[in-house]
């Protein structure tokens, strides 16, 4: 590769696919109703109300024994992945619950990098400031592993055939640019 920077964009669409936050029960939780469970950690997600809405809209669901091992009491004995959960099912120890947060807007964030240098097992690329690593809160598909992703599909694995999609092995704050390494 020449020693010249490539820069690789991808535009980010209008809304993301949403996103599925998958939470495994400890013991410290057990007696909690679903919404009360909600309602004490996912504080910063909304009120009671919202999320009564949300578990009686079907966003909160069951994950199966294969999923998790899980026990919850749904109040039916089909207990398939996915099913419904209600706000007043009472959550046991080892329980896996999900909740899918539908697609909203994510804040606008750069939509590119730069390729330093790439081999078939390096790539190290600038990532600017403003570009978030990893998924975290209001930012889970604008992300660099988003990227990463796109950079594999379109260019990387016809390059370098067999090789795996580049993750991060460390972040950088989404305030600073630099070198992650990848």
């Amino acid at each position: 590769m020449s020693c010249e920077a490539k820069r690789f964009s991808w535009p980010w669409p209008t809304v993301n696919d949403g996103y599925t936050y998958i939470d495994k029960i400890s013991k410290q939780h057990v007696g909690l109703t679903v919404l009360q469970y909600y309602e004490k950690y996912y504080v910063a997600s909304g009120s009671g109300h919202d999320w009564a809405q949300r578990i009686a809209c079907g966003q909160v669901t069951y994950c199966s024994s294969d999923d998790s091992g899980s026990s919850i009491d749904t109040g039916s004995k089909d207990r398939s992945s996915r099913q419904p959960l209600a706000a007043d099912a009472i959550l046991r120890a080892g329980d896996c619950i999900r909740y899918l947060r539908l697609p909203w807007q994510e804040p606008d964030v750069p939509d590119h990098f730069d390729v330093l240098y790439e081999d078939e097992h390096v790539l190290a690329i600038n990532k600017p400031a403003g570009l978030q690593v990893l998924p975290r809160g209001l930012i889970c598909q604008r992300t660099l592993l988003t990227l990463l992703q796109q950079y594999h599909q379109q260019y990387r694995h016809l390059r370098y055939p067999g090789s795996l999609a580049p993750v991060p092995v460390h972040r950088l704050g989404r305030g600073t640019s630099g070198v992650p390494h990848t």
